[in-house]
């Protein structure tokens, strides 16, 4: 039998595979009937629930443990009382990815840095590429030498909700990168020091998202 590793109360991810150009929303686990029907929390979009229908198709995503659990299902009904939720078939199968922290994925994030030997030093960048370990910085000017401490903060997203995340880093490189033009910025190769364990495994689902999103585009 299928095992679902999802609490009641959960936090999972649905996207509508066929309709609203497959945007995603946040949704809780309720309960189930294994073998038959997997209840959840219907999504709220500016306080009102998503519209949902009978034999939607639906794509669920949730982390556990170390993994990321997904699996393809539909609606078998739409439920409003006592409160909005939704029937789905229980899953025949789920797909388990186990997230390496040395995954990377490559992008242009926004972030805030501040050097932690010289205050005065800090500035918005942007972040390259990022793992669950590390980044890559791109600023404008060397925060400082390696071996050298940051502070970074930055906003990643995964399974429908947003995270500010707080690092200590340490500088394992520094590089120049020409532009053109005679314009240059500098690289600096990150090592993150204090990433806790939730936030870690944030980072990890947003990096296994991008990838898959890549991979698709």
């Amino acid at each position: 039998m299928v095992e679902l590793a999802l609490p009641v109360g959960g936090v999972l991810n649905i996207q509508l595979s066929r309709r609203n150009n497959g945007k995603r929303w946040q949704a809780r686990m309720v309960g189930y009937l294994e073998g038959e029907s997997l209840l959840v929390t219907t999504p709220r979009s500016q306080g009102t629930p998503v519209p949902f229908y009978m034999d939607d198709e639906v794509t669920i995503r949730y982390l556990s443990g170390r993994e990321i659990h997904g699996f393809t299902t539909w609606v078998r009904k739409v439920a409003t009382q006592p409160f909005p939720y939704l029937h789905l078939a229980f899953p025949r199968e789920i797909e388990r990815v186990t997230i390496r922290q040395e995954e990377r994925v490559n992008m242009e994030l926004p972030c805030q840095f501040r050097s932690l030997k010289q205050p005065d030093v800090q500035g918005e960048g942007k972040l390259l590429d990022l793992s669950a370990g590390g980044a890559l910085l791109a600023t404008d000017q060397a925060l400082g030498q390696i071996g050298e401490e940051i502070e970074l903060a930055f906003e990643v997203e995964f399974a429908g909700s947003k995270t500010h995340i707080e690092v200590g880093a340490t500088i394992r490189s520094v590089k120049d990168e020409e532009r053109g033009e005679e314009q240059t910025r500098c690289l600096h190769g990150l090592q993150f020091s204090d990433l806790g364990e939730q936030h870690r495994l944030f980072v990890k689902g947003f990096v296994y998202e991008s990838i898959l999103q890549q991979r698709s585009s």
